[in-house]
């Protein structure tokens, strides 16, 4: 029986108790004599119904929010935090100009290599600077080049950490906003601080981040 067909008033009754834990029991009207479908008009005929709210269905997805909310912090507590007081600071962002002699360089040594590449350059927010995609490169490098770069950045960390994570049995580090598990996208520092992010995909993990250190040399 839904809410709206039970007799007026019962949805009034019973209104305060949906949202919590404890079990109420409805009357309802049982006479064989008297239609169905009409109100109720004496109270010697009326049976009972238990009935309860939501309390399972919402218990078990607390349950869930609770356990991930707990893996999460398991995870930046065990892999990010005790290694973040070894992070440098960010400066200011990286430039056009420099980005892109940083991007033409990693593109140069994947063309000594015959490595058809796209390269990315983002500001310490993630944000694109520079782009370049070499003709012939897979579609979606364009998309992981600049996840890569975006992560390196706003993490202060290369991607290969995250594949380590990950290859070390930290599954719950994929669950963190941004994050890509692939090597090729490494901090860009000037002067000790970190103004942006190289991302480089189109090859294998190691030979993107080969053309990204590439890259990051001719600073």
């Amino acid at each position: 029986m839904r809410w709206w067909n039970l007799p007026r008033g019962a949805a009034t009754l019973i209104a305060p108790y949906l949202y919590t834990q404890r079990p109420i029991t409805l009357r309802f009207y049982t006479s064989k004599q008297t239609n169905r479908r009409s109100m109720p008009c004496a109270a010697s005929n009326w049976g009972s119904m238990p009935f309860s709210g939501p309390t399972q269905r919402t218990r078990m997805t607390i349950t869930k929010y609770t356990a991930l909310t707990i893996t999460l912090l398991l995870s930046l507590g065990l892999t990010a935090q005790p290694s973040a007081q070894t992070r440098p600071d960010y400066g200011p962002d990286i430039n056009v100009e420099l980005a892109r002699k940083i991007a033409t360089a990693a593109v140069a040594a994947c063309k000594a290599n015959n490595w058809k590449v796209a390269v990315a350059i983002v500001n310490t927010h993630g944000s694109l600077v520079y782009y370049e995609r070499m003709d012939n490169t897979q579609s979606a490098s364009a998309r992981v080049a600049v996840d890569k770069a975006s992560a390196a950045a706003m993490y202060c960390r290369s991607t290969r950490e995250f594949a380590e994570a990950v290859a070390g049995g930290n599954p719950a580090m994929m669950s963190l906003p941004g994050v890509i598990a692939l090597p090729g996208g490494l901090p860009v520092l000037s002067g000790g601080k970190i103004i942006g992010g190289i991302g480089v995909s189109g090859v294998t993990a190691d030979q993107d981040e080969q053309c990204a250190r590439a890259g990051l040399a001719a600073m």
